[in-house]
């Protein structure tokens, strides 16, 4: 078992691994206020870190896929478009 600050350490290395079809990726940050915890694990959101605004503005985690992570398992997961988190 995991605890959610070893989960939070997974998600931060996942969203912040390079992409190389994306060279000037901001670094991402994840946003504690927005986890949620569940009986199965955490769900995390990220964004582009504050001081990287994106066209001027910060797009807030909303617009991120979240991670989950099982707290069993140490399994991390992206959520796909149209997941409906709640049911996770």
């Amino acid at each position: 078992m995991i605890s959610r600050a070893e989960a939070r350490e997974l998600v931060e290395v996942a969203i912040n691994e390079t992409d190389w079809n994306w060279p000037t990726k901001p670094v991402q940050v994840i946003y504690d206020e927005f986890t949620v915890e569940q009986p199965w694990g955490w769900v995390f959101y990220h964004a582009s870190d504050p001081e990287f605004l994106v066209h001027g503005r910060d797009p807030g985690p909303q617009e991120n896929l979240p991670y989950r992570v099982n707290k069993e398992t140490g399994e991390i997961r992206q959520a796909e478009p149209e997941t409906d988190i709640a049911a996770w």
